[in-house]
């Protein structure tokens, strides 16, 4: 029962750490001012997002993360109801498509093009730099608020 237990809860930090152990690091926690760290970096843009805003606002369409044919080689948005929430499953979990046109498709917390989701205010936002390899300049639109 014990090895049971032990694998299920290795399943659920699956998400979390599998390319990491793929690259040899734990994933990094980066606080986005004006960029996104790479390799598997979890950027935090907002620990409480102060607005309501669609991923679309946040204006990162097109400035060089990495898309791929599946989640596991994309990069990805994760949404939690709050920063307590942060060792739960995400709310929504969005990944970039290159299947779709490089864009923001849900894997859960919808269904389909996630360009228009609304991330309501007190939301956790993260985005997980799984692919990319290269620091990205980006000014992060909830800095300062």
């Amino acid at each position: 029962m014990k090895t049971k237990l032990a694998v299920v809860a290795l399943l659920a930090l699956a998400p979390w750490f599998s390319y990491a152990a793929n690259k040899g690091a734990e994933p990094v926690l980066h606080e986005v001012v004006d960029h996104l760290a790479p390799s598997n970096t979890l950027n935090v843009l907002t620990f409480s997002a102060p607005r309501a805003t669609t991923v679309r606002e946040l204006g990162l369409e097109d400035i060089g993360l990495t898309a791929g044919p599946l989640l596991v080689k994309a990069d990805e948005i994760r949404i939690f109801a709050n920063r307590d929430a942060i060792n739960a499953s995400p709310k929504a979990r969005l990944w970039l498509n290159s299947l779709k046109g490089n864009r923001w498709w849900y894997q859960t917390g919808g269904e389909g093009a996630a360009d228009e989701h609304v991330i309501q205010p007190g939301e956790m936002v993260i985005v997980v730099t799984r692919a990319t390899l290269r620091e990205i300049a980006w000014t992060n639109v909830f800095h300062g608020e």
